[in-house]
């Protein structure tokens, strides 16, 4: 087959945007800032919601058939390994630096939100907030993805015929109730953690009574002002002292106005007005907005996903994965069919961008190779150790957070029996898992070929992850689906 791209076009399909958008800069192209603004938003919106869904299915099932008790040790424990992390690296710094990660995290959940700062405190209004659109009725976008008024979809996921609500309050609600479960994770990074690490919340949710309300997060600037009735609600003793930074001068300071503007809206502007500062400051942030919730989210699901496998046994990872999967997956899978090798490959450069992957693209005569180190947010979880940085390591490769996850005693779960999920092979990483469920084995069953075929490097973690995609599905090797057990895709 002839060639589908060329070398520089391969080349640029794998280079984070950012990058792209210091090289635009540098040549002074608005045309170019005016593409990238486009796949700036794609790659915002390619992994939150799905993981969303994640979360609130395996707490459901979680909660049906372990019961409510067991559902808040699961949370307990996927909060320690997903949150504390990050909460703790905040330990000792001061409210800007708290405020400004939590800001990040807001743009990087596709909320809609204003800031206001007054002497006392700065307070975060979401007319969309991230986590709630998993509780809203219903409702898809309806605008331009680069329109200012651009609000993301909302699913209505929650309530009788939908995931859990946690009706009693208790430690992984800070004592909320009626809480969808999946905002346990908010409330444990919000309020619950920073009150053990910090002994203050980071911010003070207050919750819209239907959740088609904005929802309002209150920094306080002071330890002092934090209102006693959210340590009785936590039922955690105010401490007599906190040691803390001071807040000297204002917490939002020069670009304050931009804040709440999407990265991708920056470069729209940038592009039309040929103001490159605001491409600039799009550039230095949106990679740390990339992984704001990434790794939490990535983290916390695993963890759920290893109770479950180490509660109930490892025939229940399956079953519990399966709606879930088939959720995230819906919609890709049904688009593959249409699509042309080009559109395939360029969907795949998005979402691999998106899962914080340091990867490169060959293209041979009847198919691609994605090859990188770490390759997904799977790789990223097994790399062999805890890294947190965003590193440039070469003019046009960056590596993200790591986390050596399935380290030690208490790390994630390894799978121990051969299983389809598991291509056969023993002691496999639980999430690792997961992929070759979500892009092998149901696109299989439902089309009769995968969407594209993982090789992980489970003896080495630092070797490389390959991805193979086929240009014509016709021409699957008989490898790929011989070492999917007919025993284990059968159930």
């Amino acid at each position: 087959m002839p060639a589908e791209f060329t070398l520089e076009a391969l080349d640029r399909l794998a280079t984070p945007r950012s990058i792209l958008v210091e090289r635009a800069v540098r040549a002074g192209s608005r045309r170019e800032l005016a593409e990238l603004a486009g796949e700036v938003h794609d790659e915002a919106s390619a992994v939150y919601d799905a993981m969303q869904g994640y979360i609130g299915s395996l707490q459901t099932d979680i909660l049906g058939m372990c019961g409510r008790a067991a559902h808040d040790r699961a949370v307990t424990m996927a909060a320690d390994r997903a949150i504390r992390p990050v909460v703790r690296s905040l330990s000792h710094s001061p409210v800007t630096e708290r405020v400004e990660q939590l800001l990040r995290m807001l743009r990087a959940s596709g909320s809609r939100f204003t800031v206001h700062e007054d002497a006392d405190t700065v307070t975060v209004r979401a007319s969309s907030w991230g986590p709630a659109r998993q509780c809203a009725p219903a409702a898809p976008s309806r605008e331009s993805s680069l329109d200012e008024n651009f609000n993301y979809p909302s699913y209505g996921r929650f309530g009788r015929d939908g995931y859990a609500l946690l009706a009693e309050g208790s430690p992984v609600t800070g004592g909320y109730t009626d809480l969808p479960c999946a905002l346990a994770l908010e409330v444990m990074l919000l309020v619950v953690l920073p009150l053990e690490e910090w002994g203050e919340p980071w911010a003070v949710p207050t919750f819209p009574p239907d959740w088609s309300g904005p929802t309002v997060l209150t920094v306080y600037k002071t330890v002092a002002d934090v209102p006693e009735s959210v340590y009785e609600r936590a039922q955690v003793a105010r401490p007599a002292q906190v040691s803390r930074v001071p807040v000297d001068g204002p917490v939002l300071a020069g670009d304050a106005d931009l804040v709440p503007v999407r990265r991708a809206v920056l470069l729209r502007r940038a592009a039309e007005s040929g103001d490159l500062s605001l491409a600039r400051l799009a550039a230095r942030t949106m990679d740390a907005d990339l992984t704001a919730y990434e790794g939490v989210l990535t983290v916390f699901v695993t963890s759920l996903l290893t109770f479950i496998a180490r509660v109930l046994g490892e025939s229940a990872v399956v079953p519990a994965l399966a709606r879930p999967v088939q959720l995230g997956m819906a919609a890709t899978i049904e688009r593959w069919a249409g699509m042309s090798p080009r559109e395939r490959l360029a969907l795949l450069a998005t979402f691999w961008r998106a899962h914080g992957s340091t990867f490169w693209i060959d293209e041979f005569d009847d198919h691609f190779l994605l090859h990188g180190r770490p390759l997904g947010a799977c790789h990223r979880l097994w790399w062999p150790r805890y890294d947190p940085r965003i590193r440039r390591i070469s003019d046009s490769r960056i590596r993200y957070p790591t986390f050596g996850a399935y380290a030690g005693p208490a790390g994630l779960h390894l799978l121990r029996e051969r299983r389809a999920i598991t291509c056969g092979q023993r002691d496999y990483p639980i999430y690792s898992a997961r992929c070759h469920l979500a892009h092998e084995i149901m696109p299989i069953r439902q089309g009769g070929h995968p969407l594209w075929v993982e090789r992980h490097p489970i003896a080495d973690p630092k070797a490389e992850t390959v991805h193979l995609v086929m240009k014509d599905d016709a021409r699957w090797p008989n490898w790929v689906v011989d070492r999917l057990s007919e025993r284990a895709l059968n159930g």
